[in-house]
C-alpha cells in the first residue's frame, strides 16, 4: 500500500507537467517570470513558497526550474534552491524545522554529497533533497499527495 502511494506521488509530480502540454507549461512558467502578471490566487502561490515548507537563509530560489500547483486542498510542487551554504546545516535545518510545521520525519537516505529526507503530514509527502556539487548546495523540495 505504501509503495502504491509513493508511486502515485512520483507519477503525479512527474506526469502532471506533461499533461499540461508544452504551450500550457510555457504560459505557467511565464506567469512566474513576469513582474506585472498576477497569477490566479486559487491556482498558484504568489511567491512559489508554502508557509509550512521553510527555506533556510542563504539559498536563492530557482524560479525557472520550480513548479507549484494548487487545487483545493491538493498541493503539488517542485521547488529548487541553491547557494553557498553548508549542506550539513541545510539537512539539520530541516530535521529541526519541519516538525515545528507538523511534518513527521519518515526516513533519511544518502551520504554527505547527496541526502534525501522524507516527511509526511496528513495526506501529503514532502521529499527534501540536499546535494553538494563543486561547493554549491542544491535544495529540492518535492511536495505531493501520499
Amino acid at each position: 500500500m505504501r509503495l502504491l502511494l509513493r508511486v502515485s506521488l512520483v507519477v503525479t509530480v512527474l506526469v502532471l507537467p506533461l499533461l499540461c502540454g508544452c504551450s500550457t507549461w510555457q504560459k505557467v512558467t511565464s506567469v512566474f517570470r513576469s513582474d506585472t502578471a498576477e497569477p490566479p490566487p486559487s491556482t498558484f502561490p504568489r511567491d512559489l513558497q508554502f508557509a509550512d515548507l521553510p527555506v533556510p537563509q542563504g539559498l536563492e530560489h530557482d524560479r525557472e526550474h520550480s513548479f507549484a500547483y494548487l487545487h483545493g486542498p491538493t498541493r503539488v510542487s517542485i521547488l529548487r534552491y541553491s547557494g553557498n551554504v553548508s549542506a550539513d546545516d541545510v539537512v539539520e535545518f530541516y530535521r529541526a524545522a519541519m516538525p515545528r510545521h507538523q511534518w513527521e520525519l519518515e526516513m533519511v537516505l544518502g551520504e554527505r554529497e547527496n541526502r534525501k529526507l522524507q516527511f509526511k503530514k496528513a495526506l501529503e509527502l514532502c521529499e527534501v533533497t540536499v546535494t553538494l556539487q563543486k561547493g554549491v548546495t542544491y535544495l529540492t523540495l518535492r511536495l505531493g499527495q501520499r
